[in-house]
């Protein structure tokens, strides 16, 4: 049955957008709070994050994406266009897919010239995607452009926050994989301390990486399944593979945590609960409601836009009538929303 994507639609009062990371007021990122929600029930319990351990058992497996964050907005400059600003969206098997910040004449014109970023980094534009979007290459190795991004790139500014903020605050605690140009939200809340009680309780933590696109994530479409999301680059351990398996296979729980998670755990194929696609791969799934999860029985992530697919996600996770329920008691009860706001912990 299809559904409308004004279904997903909310109204956030400006509140409760959260303005700067919470460590900035609590000294502790896992001090935000933290709402339950359920698939089967109508019931919402609310908590605080620290609390998390009360809702996952021996065990359980958490997993985790270990992908670091990139500032992806740079300069580069051109004799014949002087310095022009450059958008990494994400990488693909065909190279950067950017958006490129120069005169509408002059985008068909830029195709195949060559910017300087440093004395050693070249940008070339190969070919325009669509409307600002072009792939791109560069003459360095993906190392070494990472670095560079790492150090003098600028991170994307949201239009709540009230600055650009530091990549430092972007970045989870487990991050050690250079390759996202948008930061794992989700990941934020789970400070090393957290992370070792669990271990101490007997949960099993594992990673994922998947390398998450710095792309605008609203549904333009009228009907949420319409909708089409960027490839995105994962990678999954052969630890991490085992671990779903033994964890499967002994009536225990996957939580899940972030989208970017539950989304690497779904686009692979299973055999007795052992991934059998390739642990390499990139992934454009789009999960929506009607989605039947093969692996995940807990979401962790945080609240998301009005009308998004990240919220179309949450919305499969737990039904529409409960997520949106969910939301409207959140609004109500002035839980902070986005990349540094609260988190959500669902039940499927």
């Amino acid at each position: 049955m299809a559904i409308s994507t004004s279904e997903l639609k909310y109204e956030l009062p400006v509140e409760l957008a959260a303005r700067q990371p919470i460590e900035l007021t609590s000294s502790r990122r896992d001090g935000t709070r933290l709402i339950v929600g359920f698939k089967n029930s109508q019931k919402i319990i609310d908590d605080v994050f620290t609390n998390f351990t009360n809702y996952i058992n021996s065990g359980d497996l958490l997993i985790l994406n270990n992908s670091k964050t990139i500032s992806p907005i740079f300069y580069a400059y051109s004799d014949k266009y002087g310095e022009v600003k450059f958008h990494i969206k994400t990488k693909t098997d065909l190279g950067y897919v950017s958006y490129i910040r120069i005169r509408e004449d002059l985008k068909d014109k830029i195709i195949g010239e060559n910017f300087i970023v440093t004395d050693e980094i070249e940008v070339s534009v190969n070919k325009r995607t669509e409307d600002d979007e072009f792939l791109c290459s560069f003459n360095c190795s993906e190392e070494d452009l990472y670095n560079y991004l790492l150090i003098n790139g600028e991170a994307v500014k949201s239009i709540y926050t009230k600055k650009k903020w530091s990549i430092d605050y972007y970045q989870n605690e487990v991050a050690n994989k250079l390759g996202s140009f948008e930061n794992p939200a989700a990941s934020r809340h789970f400070t090393n301390k957290m992370l070792n009680i669990l271990r101490e309780k007997g949960v099993r933590i594992a990673y994922i990486t998947l390398n998450c696109a710095s792309v605008d994530t609203k549904i333009f479409e009228d009907i949420i399944e319409k909708h089409v999301v960027f490839k995105e680059y994962y990678e999954i351990p052969e630890e991490t593979v085992r671990l779903i398996q033994e964890t499967k296979l002994n009536g225990n729980k996957v939580f899940a945590v972030g989208t970017t998670v539950i989304r690497t755990l779904e686009s692979c194929n299973y055999d007795n609960f052992r991934i059998t696609s390739p642990l390499k791969n990139y992934t454009d799934l789009y999960i929506h409601p009607g989605h039947n999860f093969k692996v995940t029985d807990a979401l962790i992530t945080n609240f998301h836009g009005s009308m998004t697919s990240r919220l179309a996600l949450s919305a499969a996770a737990i039904g529409v009538d409960n997520i949106m329920n969910l939301y409207k008691h959140a609004i109500e009860e002035k839980y902070l929303f986005y990349e540094f706001g609260d988190a959500n912990l669902l039940f499927m």
